[in-house]
């Protein structure tokens, strides 16, 4: 994570459809040995599967704009790919 995560921020990983957030969250948690919703998380519509240790969150391009809407400047992320 090269520091992104520091200070309880999260890395933030946009997909455009929810099939592609949920199914690149599952392998990147399989991957990295976790359980998905701990380490690697992923928010769609109607399902959120993250945790207060979530540190990798993929979700959808909407998603995103939904928090942006609460958080203009996305405080809670120390980057968006």
């Amino acid at each position: 994570d090269a520091g992104y995560c520091r200070h309880g921020r999260t890395i933030a990983i946009t997909q455009p459809r929810r099939v592609a957030a949920t199914t690149v969250a599952a392998r990147v948690a399989f991957e990295m040995g976790t359980k998905l919703g701990g380490l690697v998380g992923y928010s769609v519509r109607f399902d959120d599967k993250t945790s207060r240790e979530t540190g990798v969150k993929f979700l959808t391009d909407g998603m995103l704009v939904r928090e942006l809407m609460m958080d203009p400047d996305l405080n809670r992320y120390g980057v968006v790919v």
